[in-house]
This record gives structure tokens, sequence and C-alpha cells, in this order.
């Protein structure tokens, strides 16, 4: 199960125990192993960094399927 979201410029996609997020302040990407370490305290993105590029792929593909949903949904809603 994919767990994804972007809100106020924040951004994360979870998949198993691994969890990659991003804050707006930096916009730089943070994994977590979260089975391991539920409180977020040792990021291991430099320790992953294929597991990093991934995900990020995968956080990006169903970013661009919401923006093709929600704007095919305002189109069919537009008089």
């Amino acid at each position: 199960r994919t767990l994804w979201w972007f809100h106020d410029r924040n951004r994360a996609i979870r998949e198993g125990d691994w969890k990659l997020v991003s804050d707006r302040r930096d916009n730089l990407w943070e994994l977590y192993k979260m089975d391991v370490d539920p409180t977020e305290s040792h990021n291991l993105a430099a320790d992953y960094p294929d597991r990093v590029a991934e995900l990020e792929s995968h956080w990006r593909q169903l970013h661009d399927q919401f923006l093709q949903d929600a704007l095919q949904e305002e189109s069919q809603t537009e008089p």
C-alpha cells in the first residue's frame, strides 16, 4: 500500500516501511525506515540514494496523476 501527500508544499510518500519526506523550507528529500525509526530521527537518504530516486519517481508519478485527475474533474464540472 502506498500513501502519498502534498500539502502546503510539504510532500511525502510511504511504501511499506520506507517513508520519503520533504518540507517546504529546504525542499530536500529525507528517507526513513519507519519500522526501526518511527520518530524519523535518522535520515537515511545519503545511505540509500537508489531508494530515494525510486520513491521520488513514484511520488512524481502520483503527483502528475493527481493533477491530471483534478483538471479532468474540473473540466467536467464547468458549465
